[in-house]
């Protein structure tokens, strides 16, 4: 895989040099030099990083012309490289095989063997009804590039297809007479092993082909007793399966570490120092065997050690009952060890602490914004107490442990129906969704017509809950007799009430987890046919992190750990809006937005990678091109057959050269691109000709490349509201004017009719200048429902321009008013499209706040960038907002043409005469395909053409006939210093 520094390390040039070196290798194999073409492309990977993509290329090369040596040697240096001392081994005797008796070969194969000797080795598989997962697991390890001796399946129990599906391979099967539980496969396996190392996989995960090789490697010094790998979950598209790998990893991070528990999903133990242990703990049924086995180990002077290199893919995919009770049964061995279950009592303890720890993932999981897996531990919070009490139900029958859980279940409701900031659109929602879920653990009390007496039970105990706020005359009315232990559920409402006492903001999120994961079960990703996949990838370079879908100004900001929730963060419009349509069409499909949901490089391609679709559409931008292709490459490396769309105002400017220069890339749409990327994914779906797609860049039959043309402006009154839900939504902001979290951004228009040099939507993805609106009701309508859904508290217009049509804004000021929003929101307008009377009802509409962009102080450089912007009209709207209580954000950019120091000086100054709440300056980034970067290029001032370097929040990539890079900076910095310090003083 690459590594992390190329994305700070790669830079424009090098990328084209390996595009040109990769093609060169592809028209190698197609005129016929298989092995050399697949060869030099192996060697280019290999630099880059890619070391899966290059081995598949060597031993393909190799396969392909069995003489050709380059490959061999290439291969041996990468396994040298990667310290795969055995592969090496194993490609140096089928070299020597062919050439007999050189000597280097057979000298290098002696000193691997005198330095690495090959261990025995028993791999075993603890097997339990995994008919799913089982074949994965046995190819994962028939496929090891480390011999292994014995391949033992200890089958407890299974009363599935496991073990004729085992049967198939070549395996020892040993089984036990029953379910004996996970600590009692391993002894079995044990005891019953040949090799002197003992290695396995959980049946549901898949090891790396050199996960068997590393981890036995780990074996260099005296006193390791056992080593273990890393597992990363493949499938996390979904709510529950992300619930799982964050709050249930098996992983100790990206380091090698020793003397560390040893997770039990991927380890190999030394035979001898576990028998010298006493083996597993029998009682440990389900789990925590593997922490008890590494303390006892430890204690007894061994030593451990993770090695992360040693990756395994965990192939499970779960529900939300599932997981809940996945994670409530990986905490119940050690409470079944102390013996809690066998009284109430002893239970009440055990139930205490359940509440608390699922208390505490909540809390973990809001502190770390990952507020869509909120719902799984609310659930379970609530479901830890009643699985509790109905395990003693069916264990220890008796009316008084019915009774029992009865009244926690109408307790836990009378808490949620009386919790006073639930809203009832909220409340309603998690409400419906807790009997749902909590259903089957009820169940014992109802034997006879199951689904009708519970609902009628539901329907009756809402109406009560509804009426009643005492929960002693709550608990009468239910019927609950005194025969229920109300001390075990007083005890435990007490820690659990503090989850009905959480914000509002917090039962919004709540339910919209729930709706998620409900809109998941209905239409599973895992179910697709054809599985597609919208991304915005990560965009990290260093320490920096950058904004690219839904932004006009893609560029990076430093990154700050655990940045507040208010952060900049803008939402996707585009990818929202092709979600949308996909769904209207009823096709499958995934959004990942790395960037809001602040994904890791390796945490966003495993989530690719382990979903692997069949189409990826990237939305790209220039100063993200270099990293773009870097992200095509992890793809292409993990899968090899993806069809890749690219879209966004650079893939629009640049869609001939992408083509011609990028065969990584199979299309690119250009402009507006949601009606074109539909059409044309719907053509991809049924193999149909694309042929005929407006707005699409492809490749024919002979690889010319053809170019459809533009589409039409959309008419976005037939455009769905955009997805919200299965995004991040509670990650995008764009707060100021005291404006309060969360914030909805929305549009109510696009383009713009003026003529602004440097502004690239309007020039580049609108390809006119058109402005186009929606139907000010419908405007109000999304505004209100996603309002209701998502318990919004502000929203933002991002348009272009929003302020253009005075009836028109007018009009939807008093929609506003007529259906009661009563929210604070803000706009992006001109000065010059403002009235005082347009700006008052916007006002008493809600508005707060406005951003203005004025661009210079100086009327010359306003006029030159052809903005059509008098000042006059800037100081007239300033001073209305000033009246009005609108607070302002205005927006500077230096490097307009004429620019020179006397014109940052009238900017300076015009900045501070106007004094605006907030401001931004900046230095103009010339996107490709505006009339400013042609206008630059053509006057010789544009610097550079390495795209990488269009980043305006770290580089400048212009000057003017009189300043340079150096003065264009220092103004920035110098505007922003004297202009704070104005502001301080004005404020004494």
């Amino acid at each position: 895989m690459i590594h992390d520094d190329c994305f700070t390390s790669c830079h424009q040039k090098e990328i084209d040099g390996f595009l040109a070196a990769y093609r060169a290798a592809e028209q190698r194999i197609g005129r016929g030099a298989v092995a050399e073409g697949l060869t030099a492309h192996a060697d280019i990977l290999h630099d880059l990083g890619l070391h899966e993509w290059a081995i598949r290329n060597y031993r393909q090369a190799i396969a392909a012309d069995p003489d050709f040596d380059p490959a061999y040697r290439a291969l041996q240096k990468l396994y040298g490289r990667l310290g795969l001392r055995y592969s090496e081994v194993a490609l140096l005797k089928q070299m020597a095989s062919r050439r007999p008796g050189e000597e280097s070969i057979t000298q290098r194969i002696a000193e691997l063997e005198r330095t690495c000797p090959r261990r025995s080795v028993t791999f075993y598989l603890p097997c339990y009804n995994v008919e799913k997962y089982i074949a994965a697991a046995l190819d994962g390890i028939l496929a090891q590039s480390y011999p292994i001796e014995e391949i033992l399946i200890i089958d407890d129990g299974s009363t599935d297809r496991s073990i004729s599906i085992a049967e198939k391979y070549p395996v020892v099967i040993v089984s036990h007479d029953g379910n004996k539980g996970l600590a009692a496969a391993r002894n079995t396996a044990l005891h019953t092993a040949k090799g002197a190392f003992l290695a396995t996989v959980d049946t549901d995960a898949v090891p790396d082909p050199f996960w068997l090789e590393r981890l036995m490697l780990a074996f260099d010094r005296e006193g390791i007793a056992g080593v273990g790998g890393r597992l990363i979950e493949k499938n996390t598209v979904t709510v529950v399966d992300r619930w799982r790998q964050v709050r249930m990893p098996q992983d100790h991070g990206d380091k090698c570490l020793d003397d560390v528990i040893l997770f039990g999903s991927n380890t190999v133990f030394a035979v001898k120092a576990l028998k010298e242990a006493g083996g597993y703990w029998d009682i440990l049924k389900t789990n925590t065997e593997d922490v008890y086995i590494s303390k006892l180990l430890l204690s007894k002077g061994y030593k451990t050690r993770y090695v992360p290199e040693a990756v395994c893919y965990h192939s499970r995919t779960d529900t939300l009952r599932t997981v809940v009770d996945t994670c409530y049964n990986w905490r119940k061995a050690v409470y079944e060890a102390k013996g809690s279950f066998g009284n109430l009592a002893a239970l009440l303890e055990k139930s205490i602490n359940g509440v608390e720890e699922n208390i505490a993932d909540l809390a973990d999981l809001i502190n770390r914004k990952q507020y869509a897996l909120l719902y799984p531990s609310f659930l379970g919070c609530i479901r830890t107490v009643l699985k509790d009490l109905n395990r003693l139900c069916i264990d220890s029958p008796g009316a008084s442990h019915r009774e029992t859980l009865k009244a926690a279940y109408v307790t836990l409701f009378f808490f949620l129906m009386n919790a006073r900031n639930i809203k009832a659109r909220a409340k309603d929602a998690i409400r419906k969704g807790l009997a749902a879920d909590l259903a089957d653990l009820i169940s014992v009390l109802f034997p006879n017509d199951l689904e009708r007496t519970l609902a009628e039970f539901n329907e009756r105990l809402n109406e009560v809950l509804c009426d009643e706020s005492d929960i002693n005359r709550g608990l009468a009315a239910m019927g609950i007799s005194a025969d229920a232990d109300l001390h075990f559920i007083i005890a435990v409402m007490d820690r659990l009430n503090r989850i009905f006492n959480m914000k509002s903001l917090v039962y919004d999120m709540i339910a919209v987890s729930l709706r998620r994961i409900r809109r998941e079960e209905e239409q599973s990703p895992y179910r697709a046919e054809q599985r597609i996949m919208l991304l915005n990838p990560p965009w990290t370079v260093g320490r920096r992190r950058g904004v690219r879908a839904g932004s006009r100004w893609p560029y990076t900001a430093p990154y700050v750990d655990n940045m507040d929730i208010t952060g900049y963060m803008p939402y996707p419009f585009f990818l929202g809006y092709l979600s949308s349509l996909l769904s209207e069409k009823g096709i499958g499909h995934v959004v990942v937005d790395a960037i809001a949901e602040e994904l890791t490089d390796s945490e966003f391609i495993e989530r690719v990678a382990g979903y692997g679709p069949d189409i990826v559409f990237m939305e790209t931008a220039t100063a993200s091109y270099v990293v773009d292709t870097l992200w095509l490459l992890k793809i292409r490396e993990r899968l090899p057959r993806v069809k890749v769309i690219w879209a966004g105002a650079h893939a629009t400017v640049q869609g001939v050269h992408i083509l011609g220069e990028n065969p990584l890339v199979d299309f690119v749409i250009c402009g507006e691109y949601e009606i074109p990327s539909l059409e044309l994914i719907e053509c991809l779906l049924k193999d149909e000709d694309y042929s005929g797609v407006k707005g699409l860049f492809c490749r024919d039959s002979n690889g010319r490349i053809v170019d459809n043309g533009r589409t039409d402006p959309i008419d976005l009154d037939t455009l769905p509201v955009p997805e919200r839900l299965m995004l991040p939504i509670y990650k995008y902001n764009d707060l100021f004017a005291g404006m309060t979290y969360p914030s909805l951004q929305l549009h109510a228009s696009r383009g713009c009719p003026f003529g602004c040099i440097y502004c690239a939507w309007p020039q580049v993805l609108y390809g006119n200048r058109k402005y186009r609106v929606r139907d000010p009701e419908a405007v109000v309508r999304e505004i209100r429902q996603v309002v209701d859904e998502f318990g919004f508290n502000s929203f933002y217009f991002d348009d272009d321009t929003f302020n253009i049509g005075k009836e028109r804004v007018l009009t939807l000021c008093r929609e506003m008013r007529r259906q009661g929003l009563n929210l604070p929101w803000g706009i992006m307008a001109r000065a010059d499209t403002m009235d005082y009377d347009m700006l008052k009802a916007m006002k008493e509409a809600g508005l707060v706040g406005i951003k203005l962009g004025v661009e210079s102080g100086d009327q010359s450089l306003v006029d030159a960038a052809e903005k059509g912007l008098d000042l006059a009209r800037v100081r007239a709207a300033v001073q209305w907002c000033r009246e009005l209580n609108v607070l302002t954000h205005l927006t500077f950019t230096f490097g307009l043409p004429g620019e020179n120091r006397e014109t940052i000086e009238r900017t300076i100054a015009f900045a501070k005469e106007m004094n605006p709440d907030t401001i931004q300056f900046s230095i103009t980034t010339p996107f490709p395909g505006t009339k400013y970067f042609d206008m630059l290029k053509e006057r010789g001032h544009l610097l550079t053409e390495e795209w990488e370097m269009y980043d305006g929040g770290q580089h400048t990539v212009i000057r003017s006939a009189d300043l340079g890079k150096d003065d264009l900076e220092a103004a920035v910095m110098r505007a922003n210093r004297e202009f704070w310090l104005f502001k301080s003083q004005a404020a004494k």
